[in-house]
Parts: structure tokens; C-alpha cells; sequence
């Protein structure tokens, strides 16, 4: 049978767009990360301290190691990260000095200090410690401790930080300012403020910041102080760039004080988590500045924020849909968690700030836009710059409220086309489903069906296939015909997929088959060697063989040898 479609008109459908500044939240999330509480830059590598371990960055390769504590049921906190000149990372911890060398994370022994709560190395890679009533040195051999008994001025220590001569420069808590020259411990006492961060800059000056947003320097000569931050707010962290510009870590956002002139950044900005606790300046190449949040590292080159939670891997188990883009960058879909992306070795969640990516489909269209089905009433497209937003409501008439429409498929469809099918969600009793088209330029109703949509796909004549309790097949002309499901045990849930071939193949929990345009062929557990009935998705490669996701594993199939892979095998 064969009849034209015209789109009814009953429906008023009311389709917004909206385009955003660049939402590209760059999530790398690792196993181990809990909560991040020190960073330190070695190289081309980040090393990051957690509660769980020390995970280490490199930002060349892209790749990430992980290393635990020996004991996780000890709540170990770290403080403070250094790496000497031969690699070796010195974590201080409340639970006292680890060293992680290699690929060993190891408790070093021979010093009786637990609580340590920062950590240097000098010109001579001889280590530095600091707790809260003494500071240790370790040269690779001997310790020595320096504390009130011989020559510590005072206690009550907080920060320490080293400059080019090694001298050592120590924060405390209301005690005043402490340097130690190698032979001479010498206490300034001028303001005495509550220390809770220390750098040295470029000039060899020596900075602390006060708990209260004001910082303290000293160039050789004298002392002197800025208000860095709101004397609302409160001073966590802060760094001195090459350029003297001061970077100030708050529970309200990032401040950048040049010239006394202070820029603040919030979430307007691009910060995704305005609590700052360490902000970390690696002054090499392109000056960029590190900020440590909440279960968060943040990156900001002076231009855009980007947010990362190292990591190895998607950022869900359960993947329910997948796609490659035109630069080989690969796109998986999550319940949960969102889009996750893995490209030049790294991988990365993808999130929009208020929506709900859902990601259980995702489609690459002709200009490499990536679109992702969302919460009900919203499809995102991305195009590796910015989100624009789809919102997509409708109503039958007056009586019946706007209800939101939830896309079940999205496919790419012809040139610069993006065919999208949606459900209703709404608490009415009536339902239909519809298609919407998007041309390049504006996403308008294409296809309404009574019956259930279920799936789309197209052929390499640009013929439309949609699954509902019958299968039609729109023609390029928008005249249709109607098969008929080959068997009738099961109408409802089938999705379809058109191999390079065009081969249609259609799957569901309870069969595969295929049509070749004149015949059906089933294959099932008992007449091929599929590895179970139940087909969650399928796909083909350049070579027209097909590989089979079931919930018994992954089915490679040739069309003659068909191979599982499983948990058990592979």
C-alpha cells in the first residue's frame, strides 16, 4: 500500500533552540578520587593526593596511574605532594611520610612525626618537613629534626616553602613568620597573621596568605601586604605567576590580583566549583593556572575553565549507546553519568550544566555534530565548542497542558539532516509518537505516527525505516509501505540497523533477523552461534561484519563463523 504522509496539523509543537558559551566540562574521573587535597607539577606529569592514594597525570600521553595506601581502612589524608630531582614523590599524610618511587607507594620509616603538614625539596634534594612543632630533614640517609629544644623559634607551624638560596621559609599560626638559612633561625614577628599558604615568586620573594584574604611579602629588605581576596570571604590557597600576578584560591571563586586590581571568577566565568581550596601556576609555555576543588581539578588558561577527575576509563559500566565521529573520537552513552568521550588516548565526561545528559542515544550528523538525547523535553547537539538546546513541547489542544517529549532515537539522515523520534511524557491518557527533522537550521515536526516509534534508520538511498507494531519503510518521494512483522509473537521493542549492505537487521530481547528486502532469516541460539536471544545492540565495521551486543557477551559475526567474546574469554 502505498499513500502519501501529510503531517498533522492538530498538534501545536512548540520547538526552541538556545545556544550557550562553551560548556565543555572535561571530566576525567579515576577509581581512587574521592576528594583531592594536594596537587604538585613535576615536568609533564600532575600528581594528584587524594584520600584513597596518589594518582599521577601524564599531560602528554594522556595517561594515568593510580597508586593506593597499603592500608584503606586508615583514613589517610594528604596534605602536601613534592617530587625530588630524581623523581621520587614525598607525600605528607596524617598518618605521617610516604614516598612513592616506581610503582611503589610505601610508609617511609625511621621518624616518629605523624602529623605532617607540608613538604619541600631544596637546590640539594635534600627533603624538608614541617608539623605542627617541628621541622624535619632527610638527605636520603639520616634524619634530623629541629624543634624548640634546638633552635626552632616557635611552634604552632603551618606552611613551608624554599627559595633559590635554600632558605627556608615557615607560616605558622599567629606566631609570625619563620626563616631558616641553614645556620641561623631567625622570627618575624611583625604581624603575626594566621598562615595557611606560602609561594615564592620569580624574583626570589617570599609570600604568605592570611586565613583572612590578606598576603604578606618579603623582598629582602622589608615587609608588605595585599588584600587578595574579599575580607568576607575566606583565603585557602594562592600562587604567584612569572608575572608577579597573584592567583587566590576562595570559598567564593578564583581572584586574580594584578596591580591591585583584583578580577574575580565565579560560575559566570566557566568555574564550575567556586570553592577553591589550592590553586597551583605552572608557569612554563602558555601560563596556566591549576585550581583544586571539590572532588575536582580545574584547569584555566586565561581563557576558558575546564574541569578534570582523572581517570581510565568510561564513567559508567553500562554503556547503551555508541558512536564514532568524523575524527575518529568515540562517544559513549550512559544512564547516569552522562557522555563519556575518549579521544587521543584520554577519556572525559561530557556534561551540560541543569540537564540530565542521559545519553542512551547518541548520533554523529554530516557536519560532525554530536546529539544526545537528554531529560524528557530536551536533545542537545554539540558541536566541540558550544551546546545548543532543543526543547521539545507540544500540546493537542487548549484543554490538554504543554507536555514533553523524551527522543527514544536519533539518526543521521541525509545531508546536514538529524531525524529525531519522541515519545510523549505527559500525564494524559492519549499517546503518540513523532519524528522531528532538523535541516541545519531549525528542528520542525517531519512524521507523526499512531503507533509506537521504537527505532529509525536509514539506508544508502536515503530510505527511512521506522520500527512501531508494523515496519515502514518512507521512500525518498515520502510515499511509504507497510511491512509486516514476520512473526507475531513479539511487536513491540524492536530496533533496526542497516548494515553496509543494506541488509536491515532487526533485534529485541527475544530474536535477530534480517531482511534482504524479499525474505526474513532468524538466527537464534538454537540455529546459529549467537551467544544468547537477547540483543541489546548491533553495528557493522568496514568490512560488513557485524558485532553483537547480548547480555552473554559481545558476538563477532562474518557471515559464516560466528565468535563470542566474554568475561571468560576475553
Amino acid at each position: 500500500m502505498r499513500n502519501k504522509f501529510f503531517l498533522s496539523l492538530i498538534l501545536l509543537l512548540v520547538i526552541t533552540s538556545a545556544v550557550y558559551a562553551d560548556q565543555d566540562w572535561l571530566t576525567y574521573r579515576k577509581t581512587i578520587i574521592d576528594t583531592l587535597t594536594a596537587i604538585e607539577l613535576y615536568d609533564d606529569t600532575i600528581w594528584l593526593g587524594t584520600n584513597n592514594g596518589i594518582g599521577v597525570y601524564d599531560t602528554i600521553t594522556g595517561k594515568t596511574e593510580e597508586f593506593q595506601w597499603d592500608n584503606t581502612l586508615v583514613n589517610t589524608i594528604v596534605h602536601d605532594i613534592a617530587v625530588d630531582h630524581d623523581g621520587v614523590g614525598w607525600i605528607a599524610t596524617n598518618n605521617g611520610i610516604w614516598h612513592l618511587e616506581g610503582n611503589s607507594l610505601t610508609l617511609l620509616e625511621g621518624i616518629a612525626y605523624q602529623n605532617i603538614l607540608a613538604v619541600e625539596v631544596d637546590n640539594n634534594n635534600i627533603k624538608w618537613f614541617v608539623s605542627s612543632d617541628a621541622v624535619l630533614r632527610f638527605d636520603g640517609d639520616e634524619w634530623q629534626v629541629f624543634s624548640s629544644e634546638n633552635g626552632l623559634p616557635t611552634g604552632s607551624l603551618t606552611t613551608l616553602v624554599i627559595n633559590d638560596t635554600n632558605t627556608l621559609w615557615i607560616g605558622t599560626q599567629k606566631k609570625g613568620i619563620i626563616s631558616f638559612d641553614g645556620i641561623e633561625w631567625t622570627l618575624y614577628d611583625l604581624y603575626k597573621p594566621n598562615v595557611v599558604a606560602a609561594a615564592v615568586d620569580s624574583k626570589n620573594r617570599v609570600w604568605f596568605g592570611d586565613y583572612h584574604g590578606k598576603v604578606y611579602f618579603y623582598d629582602g629588605r622589608e615587609w608588605s601586604s595585599v588584600q587578595v581576596i574579599s575580607q568576607l570571604w575566606f583565603l585557602y590557597s594562592f600562587d604567584v605567576d612569572k608575572d608577579g600576578i597573584i592567583w587566590a584560591g576562595s570559598n567564593k571563586g578564583l581572584y586574580r590580583v594584578e596591580n591591585d586590581e583584583i578580577t574575580i571568577y565565579t560560575e559566570e566565568d566557566g568555574l564550575e566549583n567556586t570553592v577553591c581550596n589550592i590553586v597551583k601556576v605552572d608557569n612554563r609555555y602558555d601560563k596556566t593556572i591549576w585550581i583544586v576543588g571539590i572532588r575536582g581539578l580545574t584547569q584555566f588558561d586565561n581563557n576558558r575553565f575546564s574541569t578534570y577527575y582523572p581517570h581510565t576509563g568510561p564513567a559508567e559500566k553500562k554503556v547503551y549507546s555508541i558512536a564514532i565521529d568524523q575524527d575518529n573520537v568515540k562517544w559513549f552513552g550512559h544512564k547516569t553519568k552522562g557522555i563519556t568521550r575518549y579521544k587521543d588516548y584520554v577519556w572525559s565526561e561530557i556534561r551540560y550544566k541543569n540537564v540530565d545528559m542521559l545519553g542512551e542515544n547518541i548520533a554523529v550528523d554530516s557536519s560532525n555534530n554530536k546529539w544526545f538525547s537528554a531529560e524528557p523535553g530536551v536533545v542537545l547537539s554539540y558541536d566541540d565548542l558550544q551546546f545548543t538546546v532543543y526543547s521539545l513541547k507540544y500540546r493537542q489542544n487548549d484543554e490538554i497542558p504543554y507536555c514533553n517529549m523524551y527522543a527514544t532515537t536519533i539518526i543521521s539522515y541525509k545531508l546536514n539532516n538529524v531525524l529525531i523520534s519522541a515519545t510523549r511524557v505527559c500525564e494524559s491518557d492519549i499517546i503518540r509518537d513523532f519524528i522531528y527533522k532538523y535541516d541545519g537550521y531549525n528542528l520542525l515536526p517531519y512524521f507523526r505516527n499512531t503507533n509506537y516509534v521504537f527505532s529509525l534508520a536509514v539506508d544508502s538511498k536515503n530510505n527511512l525505516w521506522i520500527s512501531s507494531t508494523f515496519l515502514i519503510n518512507i521512500e525518498y518521494d515520502d510515499t511509504y509501505t507497510s511491512i509486516v512483522w514476520p512473526d507475531s509473537e513479539t511487536i513491540f521493542f524492536r530496533r533496526l540497523y542497516i548494515d553496509n549492505t543494506d541488509i536491515l537487521w532487526v533485534y529485541y530481547y527475544k530474536n535477530l533477523f534480517c531482511f534482504d528486502g524479499e525474505s526474513w532469516i532468524f538466527y537464534t541460539t538454537e540455529n546459529s552461534g549467537i551467544a544468547s536471544n537477547n540483543v541489546t545492540i548491533i553495528t557493522a565495521d568496514r568490512n560488513n561484519t557485524k558485532w553483537i551486543g547480548t547480555d552473554a557477551g559481545v558476538c563477532r559475526f562474518d557471515g559464516e563463523t560466528w565468535t563470542t567474546f566474554n568475561t571468560k574469554n576475553s
